[in-house]
C-alpha cells in the first residue's frame, strides 16, 4: 500500500485553506536541514509525534513548505493533495506516520535540490567503519529493519534510517540528517539496549545530532 497524490491549483488549494484553517489547533514550525516546514493539524498524536521526530525552529520564520493534515470521510485513506507553486500538501485520513515525515522531508528535497544542490535520498544512511553506506527502499521495504541488525555492530552508527540529505565534496559525499528520533516498529524495539550510541525512547531511538560521514 502506498499514498495517492493529486496535484491542485492555487486557486483549489486557496479554497481547501478557507476551509481547514478554522480547524486547526496545533501549528509547527520545524527546521529541516534548514528548511522552514510548517504542520497544521487537529490531531494531538501527529503533533506529538512530529515535535518528537523533527527539530523546532523559530516561529518568526517564513515557512518554505507546510503540511495540513486532516480527516475527512470524503476522501479515500491516505490522500495528498498537493500544490506545488506554494508547496502545500493537505493529507487526509493518514494511520501511518512514517509517510507524514516522508512527505514533509521530500518538501524540503525539494527546496535544498532546486535552490542549494543539497540531494536528498529516500534511504537508510549508516557510516560502518568510517565508510558510508545507503539502503534504498520503498516505505516498509525493510530499511530500519536492515539498519536495526547493522547496529549491531559496534563500528556501526546511524545517520538516518528513512531520509537523508547529501552534499558532494569532490570524490566524498557528506550525509546529514534532519531528524531527532529514529522509530522502529514495537517488534524490532522490544530488547530496549543501548545501541552504538543511540538511546530506546519509547518507539525511537535517539541520537545527540548530526552525523556527517564520508566515503561510500
Amino acid at each position: 500500500m502506498s499514498y495517492t497524490i493529486a496535484l491542485i491549483s492555487t486557486e483549489e488549494k486557496e479554497q481547501l485553506m478557507d476551509e481547514y484553517l478554522p480547524k486547526v489547533r496545533y501549528e509547527i514550525k520545524s527546521d529541516l536541514y534548514g528548511c522552514c516546514i510548517k504542520l497544521m493539524t487537529d490531531e494531538h498524536t501527529i503533533k506529538d509525534t512530529w515535535e518528537n521526530n523533527f527539530y523546532s525552529t523559530s516561529q518568526n520564520i517564513r515557512s518554505h513548505g507546510r503540511l495540513l493534515i486532516f480527516r475527512n470521510d470524503a476522501y479515500p485513506p491516505d490522500t495528498v493533495l498537493f500544490d506545488p507553486l506554494s508547496r502545500t500538501a493537505f493529507l487526509f485520513n493518514f494511520s501511518y506516520y512514517g509517510w507524514i515525515k516522508s512527505i514533509a522531508l521530500s518538501l524540503a528535497g525539494d527546496i535544498l535540490e532546486d535552490h542549494h544542490g543539497i540531494f536528498s535520498v529516500h534511504g537508510a544512511c549508516l557510516d560502518i567503519g568510517g565508510n558510508g553506506i545507503a539502503i534504498i527502499g520503498v516505505p516498509k521495504a525493510g530499511k530500519t529493519t536492515q539498519t536495526y541488525g547493522l547496529l549491531q555492530d559496534a563500528h556501526t552508527r546511524i545517520v538516518a534510517d528513512d531520509w537523508f540529505f547529501s552534499r558532494v565534496y569532490g570524490p566524498d559525499i557528506l550525509a546529514y540528517s534532519s531528524e531527532k528520533n529514529f522509530y522502529i516498529g514495537e517488534d524490532l524495539g522490544r530488547s530496549g539496549r543501548r545501541l552504538a550510541g543511540w538511546y530506546r525512547t519509547g518507539s525511537s531511538i535517539r541520537t545527540g545530532g548530526l552525523l556527517p560521514i564520508s566515503g561510500g
